[in-house]
């Protein structure tokens, strides 16, 4: 599964688990050929954890914040509308549940960018493996947990809000964020656009180092698969403006 094209260079053991951890920052060309003939699925999973860990954080104290509120109409009894409040605010502010959520989600959306990655590869005439490709796209975990940091940070500065789900006339979810709430929710958006940048440089620096193409190559594998990774970011900026 991993990389397998005719080379001199051949790598028996795989990176260490401090030097995938680093090599974003590092981005050293021996690394990424390391994690690109021996990929190492633990290390990418570890990863995925701590990334998920970092941005239930964010968002747990970022929902902290929201006070939920229903109304319904005289044809609900007051207790149901009560209860069904308190389940709402009681699922929504687990954060067993808002790990799960973004667990799972980020799973499936870095097996489907891994394998665009990794057709990626292949249409440029490198003998690329999955594995190689989905331990590639794991190192964008990395600005992801720095994305969760100072985002959390923004969520312990987050004014207060209420959302009000209205059942009776059906209206949906209104009295949204204030002001300010838009503009820390703006702020975090921006982060997360200015640090997947950083993503970009990962890819491409693979590209390059790890799976040996040419810059054309390398520029257009990089920022497809770039792009994919930021339309969840691109769709929350479009929601705020």
């Amino acid at each position: 599964m991993g990389f397998d094209i005719e080379e001199e260079e051949i790598f028996e053991e795989p990176c260490s688990l401090k030097e995938y951890l680093s090599q974003p920052i590092r981005l050293s060309g021996i690394t990424f050929k390391r994690i690109a003939f021996k990929p190492k699925l633990t290390h990418w999973f570890i990863v995925l954890l701590l990334s998920s860990a970092f941005v239930t954080l964010s968002s747990y104290l970022a929902v902290q914040k929201i006070n939920f509120q229903i109304v319904a109409g005289p044809q609900l009894p007051e207790e149901a509308v009560q209860a069904a409040g308190e389940l709402m605010e009681s699922i929504a502010k687990n954060p067993a549940i808002i790990f799960l959520g973004v667990f799972v989600s980020s799973l499936v959306i870095q097996i489907i960018i891994s394998l665009i990655y990794y057709l990626l590869i292949r249409a440029s005439g490198r003998k690329a493996g999955f594995l190689s490709s989905l331990l590639i796209i794991g190192l964008t975990n990395i600005p992801t947990i720095v994305s969760g940091i100072l985002q959390s940070y923004l969520a312990l500065n987050m004014p207060e809000v209420t959302v009000i789900l209205n059942l009776s006339e059906q209206k949906g979810l209104l009295g949204g964020p204030s002001v300010g709430n838009m503009g820390i929710s703006m702020d975090s958006t921006v982060i997360g656009m200015i640090l997947s940048v950083w993503s970009l440089i990962i890819l491409y620096s693979a590209c390059r180092s790890g799976f040996n193409l040419s810059k054309g190559r390398a520029v257009l594998s990089s920022v497809i698969a770039w792009l994919i990774m930021l339309l969840p970011s691109i769709y929350s900026l479009l929601m705020i403006l």
